[in-house]
This record gives structure tokens, sequence and C-alpha cells, in this order.
């Protein structure tokens, strides 16, 4: 409790986004990496290493069962934004702010706190560690569906020929190669999703935005040679006043080649200049 009230007292001092807002962009920089996006819009949007872009979106979306919100699943950047703010968490090394910490009002049903820390490296790889906590604030019992939805491009390109999810008892991991063999992205996340899904864009992405509830295939995996997306889902109930938690560290990485394979990253980047979609 003490913690939570500091946290608040920290939104209030640095200055905080108005009720509503219609845009929220934020920039993440930690020596080689750069992370941004807008927390009233699309999400996470770019995650840059060495200058080159592997990122083509990363956001949440829920569905609150029985409730004024209907059967659909909701962006969670279509709720109020409470409190927003960058920080440096090492000044030392980079004094430039590589933390986000942004809270939504869900409805007056839920409040949900989401942070994002960002680091990077001296040469080519970059850590992304996130944290989504939900508090039920209704007055009763509430169950909800919590979404992740993550449409990797790395290397600057759509392509990429795998990716696959590996459950564990607690959690699972999620990883992503791109169509060059250079890049991979590995995601682990805890605890285990109820559902998930490996398809190529937009399957997913269209299920998430239509007026239906979704529950997740839990297909295809491996899934190979495409434009490919993953997303995960967490089926939870609340009393009123407890929270869930949900913990996830995103690494991007080369995969170990020869030497002059590595000469192929500079072409890469070039190649990112001609992505295929508009964000």
């Amino acid at each position: 409790m003490k913690q939570q009230a500091t946290l608040w007292a920290a939104f209030a001092f640095a200055g905080v986004l108005a009720t509503g807002a219609s845009a929220a962009p934020f920039v993440l920089e930690d020596l080689n990496s750069r992370l941004s996006g807008d927390t009233a819009g699309g999400g996470v949007t770019e995650w840059r290493v060495n200058g080159v872009n592997h990122l083509f979106q990363e956001w949440f979306w829920i569905r609150v069962d029985g409730t004024s919100l209907g059967d659909r699943e909701h962006r969670l950047s279509s709720f109020d934004i409470l409190a927003q703010q960058t920080t440096d968490t090492n000044t030392f090394t980079d004094p430039r702010h590589d933390n986000l910490n942004v809270v939504y009002n869900i409805d007056g049903l839920l409040r949900a706190e989401v942070s994002l820390s960002l680091r990077g490296s001296q040469c080519c790889g970059s850590d992304l560690a996130e944290q989504v906590s939900i508090v039920n604030t209704s007055g009763g019992a509430l169950s909800f569906s919590f979404f992740e939805y993550t449409d990797f491009d790395l290397g600057g390109t759509s392509f990429d020929t795998f990716a696959d999810f590996t459950p564990t008892a607690t959690g699972g991991a999620f990883r992503q190669d791109d169509d060059t063999g250079i890049w991979r992205s590995t995601t682990v996340v805890t605890p285990r999703p109820s559902f998930w899904e490996i398809a190529y864009y937009a399957t997913t992405l269209g299920k998430l935005d239509d007026d239906m509830p979704t529950t997740l295939s839990n297909t295809v995996s491996p899934l190979l040679n495409g434009d490919l997306t993953w997303a995960a889902q967490w089926n939870v109930t609340l009393n009123d006043g407890q929270t869930w938690l949900l913990s996830k560290d995103k690494l991007l990485t080369p995969i170990p080649l020869p030497a002059p394979a590595f000469l192929l990253l500079g072409g890469l980047a070039a190649l990112g200049a001609l992505k295929r979609r508009a964000a």
C-alpha cells in the first residue's frame, strides 16, 4: 500500500496526461536501443536496435465479461489514462528515459498499470521487460480476458521464417526468427497463457478488433515463412480489491553466424526503409 501511494505521488509530481487524452506518445532510449509508440493509440510501434526497427506493433486488449463493455475485446488504449510518466533508471550508463509507467481506468471496473523497461547494449542485442498489474475496483467479483498481440518485423522486414510457442508449468516462451537467419526474438511470459495463437498478419488482429468475443486457437506452432504474428490470452477472475500480475521479458539478439554474415546487417537497415505497411 505504501509503494502504491508513493507511485501515485510520483505521477502527480512529474505531471500526467489528462483523462481521456487523444494522444499519449512516448519514447524510451538506452544505449543502442529505442522504443516508441502511443499509449492512447496503437501501443508500441517501434523497437529500434542499431537503427533498425524490428517491431510493427505490440499491444494489449481486454474483454470484461457480463458488464456494460459488452462481449467484445477493447484495446487498452481506448480507456482513460489516469497517469503516465517516463523515467531514467540507469543514469550513470545512459541518462535518457528508459522506463514507462501508464495507468488506465477500465470503465470504473478495473485499474490497469503497464510498465515497460528498455535495456540496450554496447553491441547488437536489446531487452524489454514488461509488467502488467490489474486491480479489481468494481465492488464485486469480476472475470476478464487479457490479450497481448505482437507483430515483430525482425531485421526490418515483414517476412520471417519461423515462430513457435513452448509452454511450461508456470509460463511459456514465444520465439521468432527472421528471413535471413540473423535475428531472433524470445519472449518469456509468466503466468502460463490460457490460450495462444500464431498466425499470419492480420488474422489475429482482425479477431481482436471485431465485435465478437475471441478465444485464441492454440495453433499453429511452429508456423513458417510469412508475415508472422503471435498472441496470448489469460482468463482471470478476481474478487473486489484483488490484483492480477503478468510478467514478460522480450529479448532481441542476433543469431550467431560467421563474421561475414553480419555484413548483411547494413543491407537489412536499408530494407527497413521499404517497410510494407504504414503505421
